[in-house]
């Protein structure tokens, strides 16, 4: 069984990715999504580790001074992404 982190900070990639869950469920039903997104994207199925709430900020001068706590909330919440050579 395969997992995949999806990433959405905002709304509209929220909405595509709680679409590209479903149309990947639709071809493997035994896919498992994981990562950072909100209620649409649960909805489809995703268990959120990070909610998008957390990472909703405009501007530059927000974006930096909230830097380390999105920074935080990615690095102790998601796991490492691991690589697997198919031989």
């Amino acid at each position: 069984m395969a997992k995949i982190l999806i990433s959405a900070g905002e709304a509209s990639g929220e909405m595509y990715g709680a679409q590209l869950i479903e149309a990947l469920r639709r071809r493997d039903a035994s896919l498992e999504f994981f990562g950072a997104g909100g209620d649409r994207m649960r909805a489809a199925g995703c268990k959120t580790v990070v909610d998008a709430k957390d990472l909703s900020v405009v501007g530059i001068t927000e974006i930096v001074s909230h830097l380390p706590k999105i920074w935080g909330l990615f690095n102790h919440s998601l796991p490492k992404p691991t690589r697997s050579r198919r031989n």
